[in-house]
């Protein structure tokens, strides 16, 4: 029986302790386990670390915060799990990577109490992790309706480029194509390529139909691949911009599908920016359509001493639609899942945990990705590199259970002043984000805060957003830093290798301040403004002496969270006519709405 939790115990009086074995070890480069790796041990899989928090009591403590961290430069990194509170058994969990220190040390403590603390050591000796090969991470398109397709479509942005990658856009069981570096630099003549191969789906060797470019060879039987036909080419595509890949699956002479690739994107080699590349044609029965595709980043290279010095590559996935197979209609994909399989016997490659995934609101960069294009939404893969690393799948290498991860995953959107004012106690916000990973602030006049300070420990991913629509500022603490947040502007915040990262603080681009000479158009109906609420979230009107309406009416059916400012700066009063309901605003004062459950809410009057 379970010893009763003592009255005054808290988390200030939990001991902590490791979980795991008093000797953990690893080569340089990899993560920590109860054994060495060797190579082609199928058996060997990393250790999780455990870190416990015990009340006096005997009780588990329960949402404490720990700290998990290597003692001094050398001893490695802690990924995962760092920010997390204790859960139901007084634990946090984590993996420990190892880096040159020979005798490294990890430390978890009381956050509130930092005397109260464990050690746990680790060996490592001087032999590095031997990357034997390169490594593929697989990104799988989930649909409701029906799995075969005859138009498949998706745009691919590749952001940042390591050594000999292949940014597979599409992959199926008859074939693949995208874009590759195939050389040691991006920029090397002849690295960049564009690719596709399809495969004898056993009823015959494909066949060129239409080859305007010239860029197919001859089908082959026993390749290393099987029996193919490739089409291979120059593409000297740029970092940071977007391709789009459309394939259409028809059934032009019977026993047989031809496949046709369109790309649109700018490119160095002397294609078209937007065009027919080839026809394909593959022999198969008359009924058959290609089931859902996959999409994959592959490092091909071998001969690394560690994952970590394998260089990052970022790829983004988006706009992502088919047609279905005897269907019609464009048929958006936002529901996907990612394989994280682990294969310790082929001998490191797919050991490789410094690889990530998510929708690109998560993505610690900069908003402009660093490239010509602005931000795209999406999915995105990471592989090599330490800035992007995600938590490690240890089991069956072939079990693609992954991780299910949705576009526009929802904010806890914090906008009322009941909601604001639990604000001003820093532990609130961390509390929080336990159970929700993206929080939202906005303020406004009436419901505002002086100082927002954001948690030193949260999850990896976490992601935080403030929208200012407060006269005065906000000032915003962070990394023991602190950010002023003027009116009408707004901060991005994400969580990520145990820091927030800034992706965005700047004016708020979708806040709208209506022209003069429109108020003339909201008296009558809500069209006109519906129609501004599809192109901004944030909208404002300013009356005038000479620029007045006498009643504004607040469409029904925007976005969630979209807000809605008036300024009366006229003589004459404004009714505001939202939800079967008026609301009289008067000269010199200012109403303040927002969209919440599907419904307009006045957040305040003055």
């Amino acid at each position: 029986m379970p010893m009763p939790v003592l009255a005054g115990e808290d988390c200030a009086s939990a001991r902590v302790a490791f979980e795991a074995p008093s000797q953990l070890f690893a080569l340089q480069g990899s993560l920590f386990s109860d054994r060495l790796y060797v190579q082609g041990d199928e058996t060997w899989t990393p250790t999780e670390i455990v870190a416990k928090a015990t009340l006096p009591s005997g009780q588990p403590a329960t949402d404490c915060h720990l700290h998990v961290y290597p003692r001094s430069e050398g001893d490695g990194r802690f990924f995962y799990s760092d920010g997390e509170e204790t859960d139901e058994n007084g634990v946090v969990r984590g993996y420990w990577f190892a880096e040159t220190n020979p005798s490294a040390e990890l430390v978890a403590e009381n956050v509130a109490t930092p005397s109260l603390h464990d050690t746990l050591k680790g060996a490592v000796p001087a032999t590095p992790f031997a990357n034997a090969g390169g490594h593929v991470r697989y990104i799988y398109y989930k649909t409701d309706g029906p799995h075969n397709w005859s138009t498949f479509s998706l745009d691919v942005t590749p952001v940042t480029s390591g050594h000999y990658m292949y940014y597979a856009a599409m992959f199926w069981t008859s074939g693949y194509l995208g874009l590759q570096q195939t050389r040691e630099t991006f920029d090397a003549p002849h690295s960049r390529k564009l690719i596709m191969t399809l495969w004898d789906n056993g009823y015959g060797l494909p066949e060129v139909v239409r080859d305007p470019y010239g860029i197919c060879g001859e089908a082959h039987q026993g390749t290393a691949e099987g029996d193919n036909l490739r089409c291979f080419s120059d593409y000297d595509f740029y970092l940071g911009d977007t391709y789009t890949f459309t394939v259409k699956a028809e059934h032009v002479v019977p026993d047989a599908l031809d496949y046709t690739l369109h790309i649109s994107g700018r490119n160095g080699s002397g294609f078209p920016e937007d065009f027919d590349v080839l026809t394909l044609r593959v022999p198969n029965r008359s009924d058959y359509y290609p089931p859902m595709p996959a999409s994959f980043l592959e490092d091909y290279e071998a001969g690394y001493d560690s994952c970590a010095d394998v260089q990052q590559t970022l790829i983004i996935y988006s706009n992502i639609w088919y047609t279905p197979a005897m269907g019609s209609g464009r048929h958006p994909i936002s529901d996907v899942f990612f394989d994280r399989g682990y294969d310790a016997k082929a001998g490191g490659p797919d050991m490789c945990f410094n690889y990530d995934y998510g929708d690109t609101d998560i993505l610690p960069v900069d908003s402009g990705f660093g490239g010509s294009q602005a931000k795209v939404d999406g999915f995105y893969m990471s592989t090599g590199g330490m800035d992007l690393v995600g938590s490690p799948q240890v089991g069956n290498y072939w079990d693609y259970a992954g991780a299910d991860w949705k576009l526009d995953n929802p904010y806890l959107a914090l906008t009322t002043y009941d909601q604001l004012q639990p604000l001003q106690s820093p532990d609130y916000l961390t509390e929080l984000f336990v159970d929700h990973p993206k929080i939202s602030v906005t303020t406004y006049d009436g419901g505002w805060l002086n100082t927002l300070i954001l948690p030193d420990h949260v999850a990896e991913g976490s992601k935080f957003l403030l929208n200012v629509g407060s006269t005065l500022a906000v000032n915003l603490q962070f990394n023991g830093q602190t950010e002023n947040i003027t009116t009408g502007n707004t901060a991005e915040l994400v969580y990520s290798d145990n820091r927030w990262m800034v992706q965005r603080i700047g004016a708020q681009q979708d806040y709208y301040v209506l022209p003069e000479g429109s108020l003339e158009k909201l008296d009558r109906s809500g069209d006109y403004l519906y129609e501004q609420f599809q192109n901004h979230q944030w909208i404002e009107a300013d009356t005038a002496d000479g620029n007045w309406v006498g009643a504004i009416v607040l469409p029904a059916g925007v976005e969630e969270q979209s807000r809605f400012k008036l300024v009366v700066n006229s003589t004459w009063a404004v009714d505001l006519q939202f939800g079967g309901k008026t609301q009289n605003v008067k000269h010199g004062e200012t109403a303040e709405l927002a969209y919440i459950d599907g419904q307009w809410q006045l957040q305040s009057l003055q």
